[in-house]
């Protein structure tokens, strides 16, 4: 019926027993600067859409941060980008960054805990944040897949499932 083998191996009994393989509870309160983050796409505003497209592509980012000085002043994401770039095919790789950023985005605080970052994303249906200091200078970018790779580095279990071609 299906042209792949799902194997369960391991881990089951501990899930139904109410052990989670996942981070605990104490590792949820740690601050995200403890969370890997690779280095955030940084675009001036001045930056145009068609430069800003080659560095999305350069750089695989799905979000950039648009900055001047450390200073966030919004953010840019692939999905805005390919929108403007549907409405105007022609004239908007001239346009600037400026023009299509989201001004004033959602933060989050690099002492900020793991688990207001996972409350924060969830509860506005974000996959990245940017992390300011304490002084409101731009940090980095949270991405789920940080937290993805952060929560699975803390797994309890060796429990795994594949999924293959069978």
């Amino acid at each position: 019926m299906f042209d792949f083998d799902v194997r369960d191996v391991h881990g089951t009994d501990e899930m139904r027993m109410g052990r989670s393989p996942f981070a605990s509870a104490g590792d949820l309160a740690d601050p995200i600067a403890e969370v890997c983050r690779r280095p955030p796409l940084i675009l001036l505003p001045t930056c145009s859409v068609e430069e800003a497209v080659c560095m999305f592509a350069e750089h695989d980012h799905t979000i950039a941060m648009i900055a001047s000085h450390g200073v966030l002043l919004g953010t840019l994401s692939e999905k805005q980008l390919l929108r403007r770039l549907r409405a105007e095919p022609e004239g908007a790789s001239h346009l600037r960054v400026w023009r299509l950023m989201r001004i004033e985005p959602e933060t989050l605080q690099e002492s900020d805990s793991v688990g207001y970052a996972l409350q924060r994303m969830r509860v506005l249906e974000l996959s990245a944040m940017p992390v300011l200091h304490a002084s409101g200078t731009l940090v980095g970018l949270l991405e789920s897949r940080d937290l993805v790779t952060w929560i699975g580095s803390r797994t309890t279990t060796s429990s795994h499932t594949y999924i293959g071609h069978g």
